[in-house]
């Protein structure tokens, strides 16, 4: 099954909600996704370091990246690495050596960045499209 194919309800849903969130300011898509990374970041902390969510981070990146200006696919990036070594450590999780913290967070951040960027080409590409697949 290909993308002309699809379900045209679940289209008609997904157009909607593109145009609400693009009729938005540029400061409710920031509230939006703050609000979205404290709460994976609380559902994080609970779950504990034993179980990964990462995953979830994607979402605010996502969305800072597809209804964001510019950077901001960059620094919803930073901030959700930050958030996820941030749980983990006030989870309780401890590293034996500094160097291990550095480097979770650099790996975080380099596959966030890279899903950010490859997101954003895709935007691009789709823009360019006229919207059409």
């Amino acid at each position: 099954m290909n993308a002309r194919s699809s379900d045209p309800k679940l289209m008609n849903k997904l157009t909607r909600v593109t145009e609400y969130f693009e009729n938005k300011s540029k400061s409710f898509i920031i509230a939006v996704n703050i609000a979205l990374l404290i709460g994976i970041g609380l559902v994080d902390y609970i779950t504990g370091y034993e179980i990964g969510i990462s995953f979830f981070y994607l979402i605010p990146i996502s969305f800072a990246v597809w209804f964001g200006i510019g950077a901001q696919g960059i620094i919803f990036s930073l901030l959700s690495a930050l958030t996820t070594v941030s749980a983990d450590s006030m989870a309780g999780k401890e590293f034996p050596h500094l160097f291990v913290e550095v480097w979770n967070l650099l790996m975080h951040l380099g596959f966030f960045i890279a899903y950010a960027v490859m997101l954003s080409i895709v935007k691009g590409d789709f823009d360019k499209r006229g919207r059409q697949f």
